[in-house]
């Protein structure tokens, strides 16, 4: 399967294939062979596809999620229950994932069978592969605010590369909208894409926002993106600062806690991004002080913690954040807040209060 044109890592990785695979792989090599013995010439050059489609193309994602989605309605008729996967939801990556948590805790698994099952050198990546069954919260729907920034942001990443995001664009004066303290400086010039995505994470810079945005074919693109990483919940349907009118029952540019976590594990502890992409998304998310008074208020000292936080109408303030203890695998969070009147005032105490809670949960767990 052909998904992108680079590599996520510089070194190499070995992956432990289960029997089923080997097998598969053998039979497929003899039956290539018995081809050319049969047809006296060589069936197979090295830019030959193992397991291509019938006409010898790279399988394409939409083909995959096709293919599996058939399995796992077979499966869910059957009564079988299968890990993270809906017959509206599912991505190839998901399989992995299942596949990740299944070994995980499985009694003769854990953390090294799942990292040898994975290719994985330690744990580092672990949480972005492996459901904790044990731990799941009410799910619901709420505004993403600026959260989402964050996550168009690493879509970008995802998009252009390193590289990529030397591209110079030009800032009109049309592009401004409210609170946009970086860009409104650059009007008549040019800021690169790599600016206006630091400015968008780390100032919430509302027109660098929408460019990062239109750079990945507006709303529409971004929901793509998130699609792609298996987010079928979030729906990005407008730009700044209108998604930010949070009335209640409209589901334009919402998301829910369990999405837009995941959405960030996947980005920034998984391997969707390259390790350079990953640290640069870090760097992002933790070098600024946007919010000092919400998750990170609410971690114990010495902890590192990159988030992204978000305001909206009727009270709404969220803040989503990866947490690095000293010790132990890092912790994922969002906390999500809106009251009842659409002229509310928000509470970053209560933010601060719930992550305070959530953390000293888990550490009672570990």
């Amino acid at each position: 399967m052909h998904r992108q044109p680079k590599t996520k890592t510089r070194r190499a990785r070995t992956v432990a294939l289960p029997a089923a695979a080997v097998k598969a792989i053998r039979d497929r090599l003899a039956a290539i062979a018995e081809l050319e013995r049969e047809s006296k010439r060589p069936a197979r050059t090295p830019e030959t596809l193992l397991f291509g489609t019938r006409n010898g193309t790279p399988w394409q994602d939409s083909n995959l999620r096709r293919s599996f989605g058939y399995a796992t309605n077979l499966l869910d008729d059957l009564g079988v229950a299968v890990i993270e996967f809906s017959k509206l939801e599912f991505t190839p990556h998901m399989a992995r994932r299942s596949a990740a948590t299944a070994v995980y805790h499985h009694e003769t698994g854990g953390r090294a069978p799942t990292r040898a099952m994975l290719g994985h050198q330690d744990d580092t990546e672990l949480p972005a592969y492996v459901h904790d069954l044990g731990l799941k919260a009410p799910d619901f729907t709420a505004i993403a605010a600026s959260t989402s920034k964050a996550l168009s942001a690493a879509a970008l990443l995802d998009s252009v590369g390193i590289a990529g995001l030397r591209a110079d664009v030009d800032i009109a004066a049309d592009d401004i909208v409210s609170y946009s303290p970086q860009t409104q400086q650059h009007v008549g010039a040019s800021m690169t894409l790599g600016e206006l995505a630091a400015a968008s994470v780390q100032h919430s810079d509302n027109t660098a926002a929408n460019l990062v945005v239109e750079h990945l074919g507006g709303p529409a693109g971004f929901d793509a993106a998130l699609s792609r990483i298996g987010d079928a919940t979030t729906e990005t349907t407008r730009t700044e600062p209108s998604l930010n009118e949070a009335v209640p029952g409209d589901r334009r540019d919402t998301t829910t806690p369990r999405a837009i976590t995941a959405d960030l594990r996947t980005y920034v502890l998984g391997d969707v991004l390259s390790g350079e992409e990953r640290e640069l998304l870090r760097m992002w998310l933790i070098d600024h002080s946007l919010g000092d008074t919400l998750i990170r208020a609410g971690t114990p000292k010495g902890w590192t913690v990159g988030d992204k936080s978000g305001a909206a109408a009727y009270g709404t303030r969220n803040d989503i954040a990866v947490i690095w203890p000293p010790s132990g695998s890092p912790i994922v969070i969002a906390v999500m807040s809106s009251r009842t009147e659409a002229d509310a005032e928000y509470d970053d105490a209560l933010v601060a209060a719930a992550a305070q809670a959530a953390v000293a949960s888990l550490k009672k767990r570990s």
